[in-house]
């Protein structure tokens, strides 16, 4: 008997261990693929910008003739329309690995509360793209902060209660009670239902507020 419960306590011991190095592995798989996509973006948009500079000076220039100049131009201008798709290229990946995150938070990989900003802003970076505006809506309109945006977030991606138990790893009644007062932050009666503004009524509203902007 005592080397049975001796043979479970090791086999949970073993299967903590593995899901503690699973989470951690990939949190740093996660950052060190946003820094990489982050340095290379920002580095495309400094050369964009000196291109664009070298254009302008092409254009107050005299000494150069009218064929020499229209050259120049137009490698630059090319050089720039090359760069600039590697960043909407480089910016859906980004947006895909909100996807990716979002997906480790529903199979219990990751909990909310262990995200980092910037896996956070993968998230809303992708919302805003899919749902066009969804989070910038939020924000805008209903003034809520990066803390309580995951919620609506997860409820507009399908979470079911008990799934939303797992991803703030709280009890059900916790989360009743998180409904509450983003209802209570959204303007919603108490007859109104939360599941149903956020996935269905919120896409009007922010269509509208989105173009607005």
């Amino acid at each position: 008997m005592i080397y049975r419960n001796y043979s479970y306590t090791y086999l949970v011991g073993c299967l903590f261990l593995l899901i503690t190095f699973t989470c951690i592995w990939f949190k740093k798989r996660l950052k060190k693929q946003y820094d990489y996509t982050q340095e290379i973006i920002k580095n495309n948009e400094r050369t964009i910008g000196q291109y664009f500079i070298q254009i302008q000076e092409l254009k107050d220039r005299e000494t150069r003739t009218s064929i020499e100049k229209d050259l120049v131009k137009e490698k630059l201008e090319h050089e720039i329309t090359l760069l600039i798709e590697e960043n909407r290229a480089l910016q859906q990946e980004y947006r895909n690995s909100g996807m990716e995150i979002l997906n480790a938070i529903r199979n219990h990989k990751i909990c909310v509360h262990n995200l980092t900003n910037k896996e956070k802003e993968a998230i809303f970076s992708m919302m805003d793209f899919m749902y066009n505006g969804y989070v910038s809506c939020l924000k805008e309109k209903y003034a809520l902060t990066n803390k309580t945006l995951l919620l609506p977030i997860l409820i507009k991606m399908g979470f079911s209660t008990e799934e939303l138990s797992y991803a703030f790893d709280c009890e059900l009644e916790a989360i009743w009670k998180r409904k509450q007062r983003l209802k209570e932050k959204l303007g919603l009666n108490k007859n109104e239902n939360l599941e149903n503004f956020l996935i269905f009524k919120l896409k009007n509203v922010h269509k509208t507020a989105f173009r607005q902007t």
